[in-house]
């Protein structure tokens, strides 16, 4: 698993790449809490090279979510591949967060002051 941030006003982007699985999931976990500043008002996961996420990798998500409701901040995840969108539908992640098709989507919705 491959890690990088950017970031956009008040919003902090965690782009990920490779398998999310039990091999990487805490490490993902760990990092992304790790990123988060005081000044990140919302967070955009961006899994658009993700090609595998596991239950574990769903864990360390959800995790990250909670982590910014606790904040009273936004929390996406865009750019889902057709695989990792499937196990996000098949467990309803994508009804308790919100799942974009772009990051520019979730960038959007996040900016208008969207929540779950």
């Amino acid at each position: 698993m491959d890690t990088a941030i950017e970031r956009i006003g008040g919003t902090l982007i965690l782009i990920v790449s490779g398998r999310v699985d039990a091999d990487s999931a805490e490490s993902l976990a760990v990092w992304a809490a790790g990123q988060i500043g005081d000044a990140d008002e919302a967070v955009i996961l961006d899994f658009e090279n993700v090609r595998y996420c596991s239950s574990a990798g769903l864990g360390a998500v959800m995790r990250l979510a909670k982590t910014m409701e606790r904040r009273n901040g936004g929390f996406a995840v865009c750019t889902l591949a057709e695989a990792v969108f499937e196990v996000f539908r098949l467990t309803g992640f994508d009804r308790i967060m919100q799942v974009h098709d772009s990051r520019a989507a979730a960038l959007a919705a996040l900016n208008a002051g969207g929540r779950p």
